[in-house]
């Protein structure tokens, strides 16, 4: 019996050997275009997140200055 990623690996060597070329490199251009849009969500993200922790560490600086005055 196989184990998860070895059968998963073993049925995609399968399934690709009886796929033309054509067809495997339709596949391959499918996953980069959704390797494309899960990188660019995750950037997008990740730039929000940056920009939000710039505001809170600038409003904490200013908090900070009106507090001592």
């Amino acid at each position: 019996m196989f184990s998860g990623s070895v059968f998963v690996a073993s049925l995609e060597l399968f399934c690709c050997s009886h796929l033309s070329e054509a067809e495997q490199l339709r596949n391959l251009e499918e996953e980069q275009d959704q390797l494309n849009s899960s990188l660019l969500a995750l950037t997008t993200h990740f730039a929000q997140i940056q920009f939000r922790l710039k505001q809170v560490v600038a409003a904490d600086t200013e908090e900070k200055e009106v507090s001592q005055a």
